[in-house]
């Protein structure tokens, strides 16, 4: 018993310290945004003493990524840095991408509760709630069309068990 306990908690450190790196993660993605939206407003990047042709060749040979990993980058910062920066979510980059078309005209409070709802979810189920969103229910990957009883499960918040409900 006082073994599990012991590796439970050390299971919660561990998870606690991979959520604060995922925070990590997302304020690198947000100043990397905030300084491409700032060089191409203000068009720093042409500025450049090595004589840049185009924003496109600045940003494959100086920022050494792609320019439609740039512009998302960028959207990522318009859509949802100011809302994340005064409360960092531990999310994948991969998420919020996927949120961007229903974040936008959002305030930053329901753009918060977006995030917050999907921060705990696995991608396929993000893809899966937002087909039902948009009305094509029968795409998504979730869907059971058996007849029959259904087994009910609870998640622990604290260890992340799966425990079926009687």
């Amino acid at each position: 018993m006082t073994k599990d306990i012991i590796i439970g908690q050390r299971l919660f450190d561990v998870m606690k310290l991979y959520n604060e790196g995922m925070k990590d993660c997302i304020n690198g993605y947000l100043k990397r945004g905030k300084a491409i939206y700032k060089l191409r407003n203000e068009k720093l990047w042409c500025r450049d003493c090595a004589g840049v042709s185009s924003y496109k060749y600045y940003i494959e040979h100086e920022l050494k990524i792609s320019l439609s990993q740039a512009y998302r980058l960028e959207q990522v910062y318009k859509e949802v840095g100011k809302a994340l920066e005064k409360n960092p979510v531990p999310l994948d980059i991969s998420t919020i991408v996927l949120l961007l078309p229903y974040l936008h005209d959002k305030t930053d409070e329901e753009k918060m509760e977006i995030l917050e709802a999907n921060k705990d979810l696995p991608i396929e189920a993000i893809k899966n709630n937002l087909l039902e969103e948009t009305g094509k229910k029968e795409k998504a990957t979730d869907i059971c069309l058996h007849d029959g009883a259904m087994e009910q499960y609870e998640r622990c918040c604290n260890c992340g068990k799966f425990l079926r409900v009687k």
